[in-house]
């Protein structure tokens, strides 16, 4: 065979050759990228399962955090302790920075929860305990941060009876404030609102009122009882005059 024959027979089966490892190259690629896929979108187990769950919880956290952000948080509350209808309670008291702004409250007497209760007062407490509640603003159903606010009940509200029998000598009226606190000697009397002319004794809750050049009618005055203490009741009373 003629020199130049073999050198053509040989540059074609080398370049056959090239093209065939270039072929296997490609395939063996292309099942590459098929199996690493098959790995990355696989079942329940899959990375990109696993990935898909990850962005998701993160998106949800920052949401989360940025609807906490949105809501004001609970800044000038309090809790007071009353008396109505000869029954101490404890209320909150919350300034709102937001109208549309609305609170539930869990609340808590000595760490145990009040169960399917969430009005801003409660009752039902005595002396020593010590009463919680969980303030939590909402806004369309989205919740912001809570705040927890806590009051032990060192001493119990004075209960008022109500007033003694007004007597009337030389056009001065005279009744006294009643009640039923053991240690009376500790409780001060006040008043914060009352007809012109009225006076009370903060020690006795004697209450004094001139009637002289007074229309007859119906006037009504609020004491203010207070213990030691700082436990306190505000009494509204009335007096019709004759």
């Amino acid at each position: 065979m003629p020199i130049k024959k073999i050198k053509k027979k040989k540059d074609r089966t080398a370049k056959k050759v090239k093209i065939d490892i270039k072929s296997v190259l490609y395939v063996t690629g292309f099942v590459m990228l098929i199996l690493i896929s098959y790995l990355f979108f696989r079942g329940d187990a899959g990375t990109y399962k696993d990935f898909l769950n990850k962005g998701l919880a993160r998106k949800q956290a920052e949401e989360k955090k940025q609807e906490a952000v949105s809501i004001p948080p609970v800044e000038n509350a309090r809790l007071e302790l009353i008396s109505s209808d000869n029954k101490d309670i404890v209320r909150v008291i919350v300034e709102k920075n937001r109208p549309e702004i609305e609170y539930r409250f869990q609340w808590k007497i000595n760490g145990k929860i009040m169960e399917n209760y969430n009005k801003d007062s409660i009752s039902g407490f005595k002396k020593g305990d010590t009463v919680g509640v969980m303030i939590t603003p909402v806004l369309k159903e989205k919740e912001g941060q809570p705040r927890y606010l806590s009051l032990t009940i060192h001493s119990t509200v004075p209960k008022v009876l109500g007033i003694s029998e007004p007597k009337i000598d030389k056009d001065i009226m005279v009744f006294k404030i009643l009640t039923d606190d053991a240690i009376k000697d500790e409780l001060t009397y006040s008043l914060v609102e009352a007809p012109k002319g009225m006076t009370i004794d903060s020690k006795t809750g004697e209450i004094k009122w001139d009637i002289k050049d007074i229309p007859s009618g119906r006037y009504e005055g609020k004491a203010l009882i207070k213990n030691k203490k700082g436990a306190e009741v505000l009494y509204p009373f009335s007096i019709n005059l004759s």
